[in-house]
């Protein structure tokens, strides 16, 4: 498998999690679980990016501008959406009211929707181009 279909299926499995949750309610016994579980996704999903994905696109950016155009664009946006994330587990362990964590849940998916569907038209593409047909296909 590759890594962008790695990355794609891991994007499927975290939506999976956020329907889960949406249908259960985050203020229901069920949501710590699945809280807990999409944390995890997060974080593995974003380890696999910082070690694989994105120092492919960084070795290239160095000679490609389009590129260091994209990662720019992704790495500024990518900041803003961590920030978010954290802030959100962040008072979610502090055991904030969930009526109110409820709100910025639903900003949170909505933003990560977004990220998501720019990743596959927009960031993966460009993996793919830069690290050519041998890279892409090749699993890690």
């Amino acid at each position: 498998m590759s890594l962008v279909e790695e990355l794609t299926q891991d994007h499927r499995r975290m939506q999976q999690t956020v329907e889960q949750l949406a249908q259960a309610g985050i203020a229901s016994e069920r949501a710590d679980e699945l809280l807990r579980i999409w944390r995890q996704e997060l974080v593995a999903h974003l380890r696999k990016e910082d070690e694989r994905l994105y120092p492919a696109l960084q070795r290239r950016a160095a000679s490609d501008e389009k590129v260091r155009w994209t990662l720019d664009f992704f790495a500024k946006d990518l900041g803003q959406v961590s920030g978010e994330v954290q802030s959100f587990f962040a008072r979610l362990d502090r055991g904030e009211d969930r009526a109110v964590l409820a709100r910025e849940y639903g900003k949170l998916v909505a933003r990560l929707k977004e990220r998501i569907r720019k990743e596959e038209n927009q960031l993966f593409p460009e993996y793919q181009r830069v690290a050519g047909p041998v890279a892409a296909q090749k699993a890690s």
